[in-house]
C-alpha cells in the first residue's frame, strides 16, 4: 500500500466511488500513514469506534481508538500521536488506495451482436447510398374506368382480371415494387375497389389485406 500511495498507482477516493468499489477503513487508515512516511504497521492494533450512532458516520470523520484506549478523531490526528506531519489537503485528495482483488472490475463483456438492417425497396439515386445508375420506373398501370351513364348513382366498371383470375392493378402494383427493388410477393392479397366520386369521376382504390386503404 505505501509503494501504491508514492508510485501513483490504485485509485483515488473519488475514483473508487465512481467505480462503484469501497474503501475498508483499515486500508484508508494505513494508505494515509503510509503516505504520511511512515510504516503501516504502526497503525496495527488501533480500531475505529463503532457503535449504533456511528456504523455510518464516513470515513473521514472515524474516531480512531489507539491500543492503550485513547480516541484520536480522525486520521490527522492518528498521524500526530504516532509523530508524524499530517497531510495537506491537497495531498488527501491525490492519495490512491489499493484495489481489493475481489472488487476488481469485471472485464468488459464484447457488445451484443448488430441485428441485421430491415429490407429496403430500393435506393432513390442521389438519396443515401450512391445509386449505379438511376432505375427507370414503369408507370403504375391502372385503367382509367368508364364514366357512368346513370348519373351519380351508377356503378363504375371493376378492375380489369387478369387470366389467372387476379387484379390487372394489383399486377401493375407488383411490377412497380419490384422496379424499385422489391419482390413480387409484398402485394399477396392486396385486392382493389372502383368508387363513384364527386362529377360521377371513378377512382380505384389499393386496399392491403388488413383492409387498410391507398
Amino acid at each position: 500500500e505505501a509503494a501504491g500511495s508514492a508510485a501513483g498507482s490504485g485509485l483515488t477516493k473519488m475514483e473508487m466511488a465512481a467505480a462503484g468499489l469501497k474503501i475498508s477503513p483499515g486500508t484508508y487508515l494505513r494508505t494515509y500513514i503510509s503516505a504520511c512516511g511512515g510504516d503501516p504497521a504502526l497503525v496495527r492494533g488501533w480500531r475505529r469506534q463503532t457503535d449504533d450512532s456511528t456504523r455510518a458516520t464516513p470515513l473521514s470523520r472515524i474516531t480512531w481508538i489507539s491500543p492503550s484506549g485513547q480516541p484520536h478523531q480522525g486520521r490527522s490526528a492518528v498521524a500526530r500521536a504516532l509523530g508524524l506531519t499530517p497531510l495537506t489537503a491537497t495531498q488527501v485528495q491525490r492519495l490512491r488506495y489499493p484495489v481489493p482483488r475481489r472488487q476488481s472490475a469485471p472485464p468488459l463483456a464484447p457488445p451484443p451482436p448488430q441485428a441485421a438492417p430491415p429490407p429496403q425497396l430500393g435506393t432513390r439515386p442521389g438519396v443515401g447510398a450512391p445509386a449505379a445508375a438511376a432505375v427507370k420506373r414503369p408507370r403504375l398501370y391502372c385503367p382509367a374506368p368508364a364514366r357512368p351513364s346513370g348519373g351519380p348513382d351508377a356503378q363504375c366498371q371493376p378492375d380489369e382480371q387478369t387470366a389467372e383470375g387476379g387484379s390487372r392493378s394489383v399486377g401493375g402494383l407488383s411490377e412497380y415494387l419490384v422496379s424499385c427493388g422489391g419482390w413480387e410477393g409484398l402485394v399477396d392479397g392486396w385486392y382493389t375497389r372502383t368508387e363513384v366520386r364527386q362529377a360521377g369521376r371513378c377512382d380505384t382504390y389499393f386496399f392491403s389485406p388488413a383492409g387498410k386503404r391507398f
